[in-house]
């Protein structure tokens, strides 16, 4: 009887292990990211979990590989009987786990993780099993009211040609729940009125879906507005389709109460106001007029250079009385100049030597560091926060080694005083 049972068992790992093969890249990572194990709140944290660490959400396949194949001594994997094995036993609760039951005994999970480990479990060929594209569908979703549902598809292209649905993989993000609502097989629903972004998320691929859930307002007719450029015409596309129709022309004190205080944070003096509203000038004409006489005032070069000093932390606290003087003057200078803003982000990465021959490389004497110079040019410049992000491995370990790179060399170059530049 016992040898029969034996049979049978070999019998069904050999059935197991004739099957397609199996790697981990390809196969078996994205199983450990959608079943959570490598989330933050697991063994993706930044100490892992019960002695044991993965990198988070998978960003790091190699480092995620050698820990499960060389961490204790391997005995994670039992490659005579793999269904004995920790990765198995723990995850289906036959060993006490801690993270709970992340699937069963019978799931396809279960099925494609023991065939790998029959199969002597294989990493892959970066070369072909790495994903090289992901693509969402639909492209928008356009819901006309709350409670309508839309289903999510995912394709990942992987580097040898080869194309899978991997839907049921992927991780499904809504930025705001309350408006669209994302259930575990990526169907969306519309909550309420409102727009969103679903962030799709696959082995370290992203792509995003918008989301607009309309209001239901029957009866409504769009009423046309004057356009004047390629910008009015994309805002009230937008909200034609979205059945909002825009607030009317504001009057003329509205109009200048915002543009001054937009443009030099302050107020223009009554008799200023007075000459303004009094003026028979088509509307479009004075107030044009008006925005040109702001822009070119010194109280705009006054307000925009301070609003930009702070932006850059221009400060005797970080540059000295000498320092922050000639960063703020160079600041000054280039808003004077009406200097376009990619050439002020290009003089100011690309600066070089003394801070007082040239006052733009005060940028990185605020910071010095690597780490912090990389975290504020990315979160000013791109709108990227990058702080704790890089500390937990958020971005692949190739960008991150290459961006702190980039900072540390443009920090050291730039990060005496005086003298010549070291590079």
């Amino acid at each position: 009887m016992f040898l029969r049972l034996a049979l049978a068992a070999n019998l069904a790992a050999a059935s197991l292990a004739a099957e397609e093969g199996v790697t981990f890249l390809r196969d078996v990572a994205p199983i450990l990211n959608k079943t959570g194990c490598t989330a933050g709140t697991c063994h993706g944290a930044a100490k892992g979990k019960n002695g044991f660490k993965l990198s988070l959400r998978g960003y790091d396949p190699q480092f995620d590989y050698e820990a499960l194949l060389y961490d204790l001594a391997g005995r994670r994997f039992n490659r005579a009987d793999p269904g004995k094995s920790l990765m198995l036993a723990k995850p289906t609760q036959e060993v006490a786990h801690g993270g709970g039951l992340r699937f069963e005994k019978s799931s396809g999970y279960y099925k494609i993780i023991y065939n790998w480990i029959a199969q002597g479990v294989p990493f892959g060929d970066p070369g072909k099993d790495t994903v090289a594209e992901l693509s969402a569908e639909p492209a928008e979703i356009f819901m006309q009211k709350p409670g309508e549902t839309a289903p999510v598809k995912v394709t990942a292209r992987y580097k040898d040609g080869e194309t899978r649905d991997v839907t049921r993989e992927t991780s499904v993000e809504s930025s705001t729940p309350d408006v669209a609502s994302v259930d575990a097989k990526a169907l969306v629903k519309g909550e309420r009125v409102g727009e969103a972004t679903l962030l799709v998320r696959y082995q370290g691929k992203f792509s995003t879906i918008p989301v607009t859930v309309l209001n239901p307002r029957p009866g409504f007719a769009w009423k046309a507005l004057p356009q004047h450029n390629y910008i009015d015409q994309k805002i009230d596309a937008k909200l034609e389709r979205l059945k909002i129709q825009p607030s009317p022309l504001t009057d003329d004190a509205t109009f200048l109460r915002r543009v001054t205080l937009d443009l030099t944070g302050q107020l223009l003096p009554p008799e200023a106001v007075r000459a303004f509203l009094s003026d028979p000038t088509p509307v479009r004409v004075k107030r044009s007029k008006m925005i040109d006489k702001l822009i070119a005032s010194p109280a705009y070069v006054d307000h925009w250079t301070v609003k930009w000093g702070d932006l850059l932390q221009s400060s005797r606290k970080y540059l000295g009385e000498k320092g922050a003087y000639e960063f703020q003057e160079w600041i000054r200078d280039s808003i004077a100049a009406n200097k376009p803003y990619d050439k002020i982000v290009r003089e100011m990465l690309t600066s070089r030597g003394s801070s007082y021959d040239d006052p733009a490389a005060n940028f990185f004497r605020v910071t010095r560091e690597a780490k912090p110079t990389m975290e504020k040019t990315t979160q000013v410049f791109l709108g990227v926060r990058m702080v704790c992000r890089i500390s937990i491995t958020r971005w692949p370990r190739s960008f991150r080694v290459w961006a702190c790179a980039q900072a540390m060399k443009s920090a050291r170059k730039s990060s005496s005083i005086s003298g010549p530049a070291t590079r």
